[in-house]
This record gives structure tokens, C-alpha cells and sequence, in this order.
């Protein structure tokens, strides 16, 4: 974001597992990107990491999409 870049995509296929503390740090970036005018997409998400971000309801916060492609496309939405 400091380079200017507003559209940001987080590959997370190699996470498997995630706490209270990494679901924080998503929080903190998800916050700190619209406070700069940027626009944050989650994909490749695990079946475990989707389960976490249902039960604690933010899916209602991030944009979550099955692929990197589709994640991209969405910005020209």
C-alpha cells in the first residue's frame, strides 16, 4: 500500500491452520487497506480456515473467493 498499490490479493492455500492471533492480523490489514483506499480479497481458502471465518462471522468482513483468478476479476466488478 505504500507503493500505491489498492487492490491486494491473499493466496492462502498454504494455510492450514489459523488463531486468534493470525485472524487479528487479517482484521488489522482489512481495516488498515480501506483506511488507505485499498481493496483486500482472501482466496484459496482451506476447508478449516472457511469453517473459522464462518463461526466467527467474518465472512461478513472479507471477500473470499475459490481461486487467485476469480479473487483478480472481482476488482474489475
Amino acid at each position: 500500500m505504500a507503493e500505491g498499490k489498492k487492490r491486494i490479493v491473499l493466496d492462502m492455500k498454504n494455510i492450514d491452520y489459523i488463531d486468534s492471533s493470525g485472524l487479528g492480523t487479517l482484521v488489522a490489514a482489512h481495516l488498515s487497506a480501506n483506511t488507505q483506499g485499498a481493496a483486500m480479497r482472501l482466496c484459496n481458502l482451506s476447508r478449516k480456515f472457511s469453517e473459522v471465518l464462518l463461526l466467527t462471522k467474518l465472512t461478513a468482513v472479507f471477500q473470499v473467493y475459490s481461486t487467485e483468478a476469480a479473487a483478480v476479476a472481482s476488482f474489475a466488478t
